[in-house]
């Protein structure tokens, strides 16, 4: 159970990541 919460934690985590890995690139 605890790894499925990480495994949700990070996806949730990367989504905002690839938002904002963009905008530094810019």
């Amino acid at each position: 159970m605890p790894v499925v919460i990480l495994a949700g934690g990070r996806a949730t985590r990367l989504r905002p990541l690839t938002d904002e890995i963009p905008k530094a690139l810019v």
